[in-house]
Parts: C-alpha cells; structure tokens; sequence
C-alpha cells in the first residue's frame, strides 16, 4: 500500500507499559499505518491486554510465538510486514506526535532509504517527564540529510548518540530490508548490526533534529548485564562488524570497533569481577583475538591492552583510582 507505514513492536511481559506504546501511535498526525504487536511468550497479563487493544481495531495485528527473543519477535513482524515502510518501537517507549510524518516525509523527499531521530531516556520512576516533554515541544520537524558515506561516518566517528545507534525510532524502506533479518544469537547490539547490515547496501539517510523518541529505564533492561554471555554478543557484534568493515577496505572504522570490542571486556570484567569463572572466560575470548585487538592501537595501547589483560590486578587499580577521583 501507498505510504502504509508497519510498526513492529515486540512484548514480552509488558502490562503495564504497552497501552502507554500504543496511545502515543494512535495520537500520531500520520494515520496511514499497521500495528504489528508479536507477543513472545508473555507469562503476565500482557496477551490479554494486547487482545483487547486489537478488538475491533483493523489497524492493530496481533500475532503469538513461543518465547524466542526479540530479535525473532522482530523477524516474525518483519515476515508480515505489508507497508512501504517498516518503523520499529519498543513496547515500554513512546514517541512524538509528529514523528512519522516527519521520517515518513524525509524519506519521500530524499533519496534516502533510512531515517531515525535520537533517543531520549527517561527512568521509569520519572516517566512523566516524557510526556512533559511532548506536551511541550511543538516545534516543526527539521531534519538532516546525509548521503551514504556521510551516514558511515556519523555511525562510526559521533562522539554523541546517532539515531542510528538503536532500532528504536528508526524507519526503513522495506525494499531497502528485502530478506535481510536480526541475528537472533544476538541479544545487546543485535539492532545496531540489523542496522548496519542495511546501511552497508548503500543507503543514505535522513536524520531527525529533534529528540522525538522516549525510551523508558527500568530494572529489566537488558543492557544491564555484564555476564560472559551479555559479554559475548556486545564482543560479536563489533566482531562481525569490524571484518565487515576491512573487507570493504574501511581499516579506519574497522580499527574503532576493535577498540570499542576491548572496552567492552573492561566494562563486563569489571562488574562481573566477583566471579572470577565469568571474567575468566572473558579473558580467554580477549587473548584469542589478541592480534585482530592489538592492531588497532598505537604503542601506549599495546603496553594498556597487555597490561590489563595478563597483570589483572592492573584493572582493579586503575578502577580504584577512578573511584577515588571521583569522591574528590
């Protein structure tokens, strides 16, 4: 269908929460839409919630899986997928009022093939402050063109958050996604590669000035975790996107995601460190991309990286004299 846009929105054990999701897509300028809701295994009252949202509502699709992950949830919306374009939110988030009409018309007067708008996270415990917040910009859209090699660069080198860092509030074109899907033994980082694996075909993009995305923070985010296994897929992702990236001969941006894989060990060694079998195993991945991990630094980054790698005590000390600057 013409302009029809797909929202894919994945649940899992979200009562209290998907209502919030839903209303601020139904109060949106742009009407011409469905919404995708996959429920993935939800062990609450979610599903009855969900039911009863979708009720005589054509625009609202309900579709039940086995609890497999997101990224499956996501891929399951992807197949039923009917719209020109593909917008994908989280089901504890809200959105402006005035964001699909905005990303919908950026990709129509452009060439670009995706477009997105930044990410504003709000903790749960002050999540009237999003609603606040949309109350209280009325501003007209602006938004940002940039061509392909132009949206690499800002994706690789932004010192701050892109819209393109998480899948949340961005819309693709969905001959751009043709057969392409979420990796689904990712679980952190699998919406970035998703991403990446489209915008590697060639798109430009359009990029939102405004911050018109609300994501909500709570205790079951699972970016929260720093085990081996929350370890490993922050590790693959950026595995999988730095042989991507020599393979297209991009040595420079390939050279960031080794730097960004190593600092993903020290963040997850470092909260993990009261289990020493966790860290471990870590350690072992680190020393078995010791070479790929090394070229990409200069001489004071070889001696940190073998330093924090084969003298651990190393970490704990640098981590103990952070800690006391900061208490300065």
């Amino acid at each position: 269908m013409n302009d029809l846009i797909s929202i894919i929105i994945p649940i899992y054990n979200r009562q209290n929460v998907i209502e919030d999701c839903i209303n601020s897509i139904k109060a949106q300028t742009f009407q011409n839409y469905e919404i995708l809701l996959i429920d993935d295994g939800s062990t609450d009252n979610t599903l009855n919630i969900c039911e009863k949202l979708s009720e005589n509502n054509n625009k609202i699709k309900l579709f039940k899986m086995e609890h497999k992950g997101v990224s499956a949830a996501r891929n399951k919306g992807l197949d039923e997928a009917i719209g020109e374009y593909v917008f994908f939110i989280d089901s504890d988030d809200i959105i402006h009022p005035n964001l699909l009409e905005a990303l919908v018309n950026g990709l129509k007067s452009t060439d670009a093939s995706i477009s997105g708008t930044r990410v504003i996270t709000i903790p749960e415990k002050r999540w009237e402050k999003a609603w606040e917040l949309i109350e209280k910009d009325t501003s007209s859209p602006d938004t940002q063109y940039l061509n392909h090699e132009e949206t690499l660069k800002q994706v690789f080198t932004s010192s701050s958050p892109t819209p393109l860092n998480l899948i949340g509030g961005v819309m693709m074109k969905r001959e751009l996604i043709g057969e392409t899907r979420f990796k689904t033994d990712l679980y952190i980082g699998e919406d970035f590669y998703f991403i990446y694996q489209n915008l590697i075909k060639g798109a430009a993009s359009v990029f939102l000035k405004q911050v018109w995305y609300y994501s909500r923070w709570h205790s079951n985010n699972i970016s929260k975790n720093y085990d081996f296994s929350a370890f490993w897929t922050r590790f693959y992702r950026r595995k999988l996107v730095w042989q991507s990236e020599e393979a297209f001969g991009r040595y420079e941006y390939a050279k960031r995601q080794k730097n960004q894989a190593f600092s993903s060990y020290l963040l997850c060694s470092s909260k993990a460190q009261k289990d020493k079998s966790e860290v471990k195993k870590m350690r072992k991945v680190i020393k078995e991309h010791k070479k790929d991990l090394l070229s990409a630094k200069n001489l004071k980054g070889k001696l940190i990286f073998l330093a924090y790698l084969y003298l651990p005590f190393t970490q704990k000390i640098h981590q103990h004299l952070k800690g006391k600057k900061r208490t300065r």
